[in-house]
């Protein structure tokens, strides 16, 4: 399997989304540096399954958690801090701007859903999940690949592909491409990123990321 393949699987499993995952395919060493980015993950990303937390609910959990409101979804810290570590672990610049303007730009594309019924099923959702664990476990080298990611986070296999990644992971994913796609068709502009409508709830949370709001 050549590096690039490694690294598209890599980027299908966890979903990454800064750049510099992409522009790092033709150095990717393989299930060392899985391994290191599973590690560099699972503190966060066990965190927040355990929270129970995500981008629109907090599912009862303490309100204390949610560090700001855009477009009236709450986001959690635990959320915020899942995707900051993404970021982190592909070496972005600026990781809390980036998380920032990302969960800006998924409470808007989540309301855009809805109120366009562009909103994925369960089942597309499980689909989705399915297939990329297909892609994930087509060869003996990329399962072990994915095996690494997923253990050094702390989490099993099944545990992942079962509960993590559709909640965390594919919904959102599906979302975007949903908005993309019907933007696309209808001709019609996805938000300026300060027109979104928010309140920070938690100035501190921020404020110590340095994350201009």
């Amino acid at each position: 399997m050549s590096k690039k393949a490694k690294i598209l699987i890599i980027v299908a499993i966890l979903v990454l989304t800064c750049v510099t995952a992409v522009a790092a395919q033709n150095n990717f060493p393989g299930e060392e540096s899985a391994k290191q980015m599973g590690f560099a993950l699972k503190d966060s990303a066990k965190t927040l399954i355990n929270k129970d937390s995500n981008l629109s609910k907090n599912y009862g959990q303490d309100q204390d958690n949610t560090v700001a409101i855009i477009m009236g979804e709450e986001v959690s810290k635990e959320y915020f801090m899942y995707r900051m570590s993404l970021y982190e672990a592909c070496h972005a610049e600026n990781p809390a701007q980036d998380t920032w303007n990302l969960v800006k730009k998924q409470a808007f594309e989540r309301n855009f859903a809805d109120s366009h019924q562009l909103l994925p099923s369960e089942a597309d959702i499980i689909a989705a999940t399915n297939q990329q664990r297909k892609l994930a476990e087509s060869t003996k080298e990329s399962h072990e690949i994915a095996k690494t990611l997923i253990n050094s986070m702390g989490l099993s296999e099944d545990e992942y592909w079962n509960t993590f990644k559709p909640k965390y992971e594919t919904e959102p994913l599906l979302i975007s491409e949903n908005v993309a796609a019907y933007c696309s068709e209808n001709n019609v502009s996805e938000a300026d990123l300060g027109d979104i409508e928010y309140e920070v709830t938690n100035t501190a949370f921020f404020d110590e990321l340095n994350v201009k709001y």
